[in-house]
């Protein structure tokens, strides 16, 4: 159960989650199921947010939002957040739910 893990194991799941490209719908709904870990640079968040070099963002965007709202939620601090309003711009211009869009916008407004 996802409840078993240490937070830097989960922390380290995490930053593994862009790289794995065919099993990414899975794994993204296995990490959003993880307990919210304590605050720690990531490195995940810099690595969605390269939107020109990484198109998860567009091949699976109810994903990627549904990560970032579960990563915000882990209260990262803003440092870890500064290249993510492009990510979360590109990703409200996409058919994504309506309340994934209003939790994208409230994290915008805070960042």
């Amino acid at each position: 159960p996802a409840g078993e893990f240490e937070s830097g194991e989960v922390a380290n799941m995490l930053d593994w989650l862009p790289h794995l490209t065919a099993v990414f719908t899975e794994a993204v709904d296995l990490a959003v199921r993880m307990p919210q870990i304590p605050s720690r640079n990531c490195w995940i968040i810099a690595e969605l947010s390269r939107i020109d070099e990484n198109d998860l963002w567009r091949k699976y965007p109810k994903q990627v939002a549904e990560l970032l709202i579960y990563l915000w939620k882990c209260n990262f601090s803003r440092y870890d957040w500064h290249s993510a309003r492009d990510l979360i711009d590109q990703l409200l211009r996409l058919s994504i739910s309506p309340k994934s869009k209003r939790e994208l916008r409230e994290i915008k407004v805070q960042l």
